[in-house]
């Protein structure tokens, strides 16, 4: 691991918008990654915590309250290749 920053949702605006109440703190972790060739290269993921919890999560599906009943989300929201 390279770096494990505290962000607030205005980092990443397009994944962190929005967070449940049940999100404390959220994070980006930098990885250094080696390809099966010997490529080093890094990666940065989102990482939430949970609110009474002390393990870190990379995101959480739960069931949200919308104007038509209810949905399944994801958070933090992984935008489509």
């Amino acid at each position: 691991m390279l770096a494990a920053p505290e962000h607030d949702v205005r980092f990443l605006p397009n994944i962190l918008n929005d967070p449940p109440d049940f999100v404390d703190k959220v994070y980006t972790l930098t990885l250094q990654c080696e390809t099966d060739d010997g490529m080093i290269t890094s990666v940065t993921l989102p990482m939430i915590t949970v609110t009474g919890k002390t393990q870190g999560y990379f995101y959480t599906i739960f069931v949200k309250e919308t104007d038509t009943g209810t949905a399944t989300w994801m958070y933090p929201e992984m935008p489509l290749p």
